[in-house]
């Protein structure tokens, strides 16, 4: 009897270890056998498991480990990818191009080899559960006209060239904003850069750090309010506990009929001819009731709470028609004297499919969640560059997000931003790391000069040294010339913005002996660097 009692537990055992193996299986495949050196090779990655946060590498972390020719071992950090289709619409300016998201998130890896030759390819996952690998595959890289990647030219490194020794001298404009609700957005930026390319220009700056305003990877970015929103109606749970986190929710009190709209500051797209859902939950103090009003429904779609202090499940389904590509007006409407409060606000189809009211989770982090959408406009936007021949410096930290916390290099808040900057540059080096049309990181746009930054650029710096295979140059900006930033062993490019104003007045007149002493500050303090001055032009007193 003992004898079959181990042998059961032994095959127990056995079986739980190939579930979990099962459970954890990671393929790879790569989209083509050959590629053209410096050229974008697609990986994409099958994995069984799901993930709370996988923008989080100490939850989920895979990478491609790549061996070449020369037997360099590369190691190539992965993304979490939620992939979107996107229609150019004639239906105003605001609303050209329609987005729309295909499946629910896969992981991918992208590539640009540096060597010619045979290159194999292994992907790896470690979780918390342990390490696992997929098996090898291979693919061959061939000569290209790629000229590689921008650096600081090796003979003058006061200077740029490209890894094949090509010199290049930037030309071009900085762009900034880009959105569906500002004068550029994407479909208005593609031809920004065609007309560019045509004039002889090669090089753009971008942000993707505006907050709510336009693209921003790691941004607040909410259906309940704006940035500059002064009264928020987002709110401990109630009958919560003190906890330094607690879970929000949305609170909807004042008169005793008002409404409140749900207004993502990206627009919803929908599809026409297709069955949704829109679900949640409320609670009421036991007087007032709720009501949801949609552009989609004819009538409200009333709903009373099932006891005081219990939350109340709703749900409201409706049909798109045929020439329906946006989610209209939508507004939660409270009936009755007392307060509401909302939770879990969710349109998905009827069948199932990603989160297309993202934007109203109030519990979504603001550090260390890289929204989609703003992920696949920037996608389209390095192949425009790379189309049109222009260098990208991107610009990827919003900077209010960090700022605040990198008052004190000793505090336990400068060593978190510290960790989560790590990893936006982590899912920007996987993501965009591949095109040689970027030509260099931004860390912020004006912050601060009398922060002390220097160990957030120190470790920051070293960290991309390690993960980005690239290695793309590095930068920042500050709102008054940074003599420190200019002279930092780890920012690559020395850089400085001037705006000439009235008060100013010689200064103002005389934009040539402007840019000349604007350019000997830049080769005092970083005479051994290339250098830019990123934003450039006239300014009122405001």
């Amino acid at each position: 009897m003992r004898k079959a009692t181990e042998m059961l537990v032994c095959l127990l055992v056995v079986a739980l270890c190939a579930c979990q193996c099962l459970g954890r299986r990671i393929e790879i495949e790569a989209a083509a056998t050959t590629t053209g050196k410096y050229e974008r090779l697609d990986l994409n990655l099958r994995v069984d498991a799901r993930y709370d946060n996988p923008f989080d590498p100490n939850e989920i972390d895979i990478t491609v480990v790549v061996r070449c020719p020369s037997g360099r071992r590369v190691v190539l950090p992965a993304f979490f990818c939620q992939d979107y289709e996107r229609r150019r619409l004639d239906s105003g300016r605001g609303r050209a191009n329609w987005y729309y998201p295909v499946g629910i998130g896969t992981w991918k890896a992208r590539f640009a080899p540096m060597e010619i030759g045979a290159h194999l390819l292994t992907a790896r996952l470690r979780d918390r559960a342990g390490t696992i690998e997929s098996k090898n595959v291979q693919f061959n890289c061939t000569a290209s006209s790629n000229k590689g990647f921008l650096r600081a030219d090796p003979e003058d490194p006061r200077f740029l060239s490209f890894t094949e020794g090509e010199p290049f001298f930037a030309i071009g404009q900085n762009v900034a904003f880009i959105g569906e609700s500002q004068y550029v957005n994407l479909t208005k930026a593609e031809e920004i850069f065609g007309r560019l390319s045509e004039n002889g220009a090669n090089f753009v700056r971008v942000w993707t750090c505006c907050k709510d305003w336009a693209m921003a990877i790691e941004a607040r970015k909410s259906a309940w309010e704006r940035s500059w929103s002064r009264n928020s109606p987002i709110v401990p749970m109630p009958g919560g506990n003190n906890a330094q986190n607690p879970r929000k929710c949305v609170r909807i009190a004042e008169a005793d009929d008002v409404s409140h709209n749900v207004s993502p500051s990206h627009p919803v797209g929908l599809r026409p001819g297709t069955r949704y859902e829109l679900t949640g939950r409320f609670k009421s103090d036991g007087r007032a009731s709720l009501k949801v009003e949609m552009t989609h429904n004819a009538d409200m779609s009333s709903f009373n709470p099932v006891d005081a202090d219990v939350w109340t499940e709703f749900a409201c389904k409706f049909v798109t028609g045929e020439n329906d590509f946006w989610l209209g007006r939508l507004s939660l409407h409270k009936t009755g004297p007392g307060t509401i409060w909302i939770d879990g606000l969710s349109l998905k189809e009827v069948g199932g499919g990603a989160e297309l009211l993202w934007e109203a989770d109030v519990n979504r982090p603001a550090r260390g969640f890289y929204n989609q959408l703003d992920c696949f406009m920037l996608d389209e936007l390095v192949e425009a560059a790379e189309h049109n021949g222009i260098y990208l410096m991107l610009c990827l930290i919003t900077r209010d997000l960090y700022m605040k916390s990198l008052s004190d290099p000793a505090s336990a808040e400068y060593e978190e931003v510290v960790c989560d900057a790590k990893n936006l540059m982590r899912y920007a080096v996987a993501r965009w790391g591949y095109s040689t049309h970027v030509a260099a990181w931004e860390y912020f746009n004006e912050i601060d000069p009398g922060l002390p930054t220097d160990r957030f650029y120190d470790d920051l710096g070293a960290y991309l040294e390690q993960i980005d295979p690239y290695k793309h140059l590095r930068t920042t900006s500050t709102w008054h010339p940074s003599a420190k930033d200019c002279r930092h062993k780890r920012l690559d490019i020395g850089q400085l913005h001037h705006y000439m104003r009235p008060e100013t007045k010689d200064d103002y007149k005389d934009e040539v002996a402007v840019l000349v002493d604007r350019t000997r500050f830049l080769r005092q303090h970083a005479p051994d660097k290339p250098v830019l001055i990123g934003e450039f032009g006239l300014a009122d007193p405001k």
